[in-house]
């Protein structure tokens, strides 16, 4: 969902597990069969892809991936699942990860630092963009001040 700049990279953990080890491999030898039948190309060689040209994936009369088409197949998903927006709401994935970045960033237990490395976000912008203030902490600090 989110783009990185062009050089832009971020550590992650080896991972020691042989079946997740098994999962990415199962999952990139069915990527090589889908990008074949669909005649894309995969000139990095990474296994998880990030594509910059949309338009080249819009083959076969298929909508390309783009934030619009992301979220209608979103709204579709929870209609199918039963999910009704709530009023005055936006369902967008956007919405999803402003809603994600505000529980990571009012939540003791991680690092403000670490949840914007893994959002792909400065320290700036995720405190300053992402993380609101939520409704409970906003009734806990309005009642300790009281005190």
């Amino acid at each position: 969902m989110k783009d990185r700049p062009k050089g832009a990279y971020r550590y992650c953990l080896p991972i020691k597990n042989t079946e997740v080890i098994d999962l990415i491999k199962d999952f990139q030898i069915k990527q090589k069969k889908y990008l074949y039948e669909y005649g894309l190309k995969n000139t990095s060689g990474y296994i998880f892809l990030n594509l910059h040209n949309y338009k080249s994936i819009s083959s076969n009369n298929q909508l390309p991936v783009t934030q619009k088409s992301l979220n209608e197949k979103l709204k579709a998903v929870c209609k199918n699942a039963g999910i009704e927006k709530q009023k005055d709401t936006v369902l967008a994935l956007y919405s999803l990860r402003v809603y994600l970045s505000s529980l990571l960033g009012n939540d003791n237990r991680i690092s403000n630092m670490y949840a914007c490395q893994r959002m792909g976000n400065t320290i700036q912008v995720f405190l300053s963009t992402y993380v609101k203030e939520n409704r409970e902490s906003y009734k806990e600090n309005s009642q300790l001040w009281n005190c």
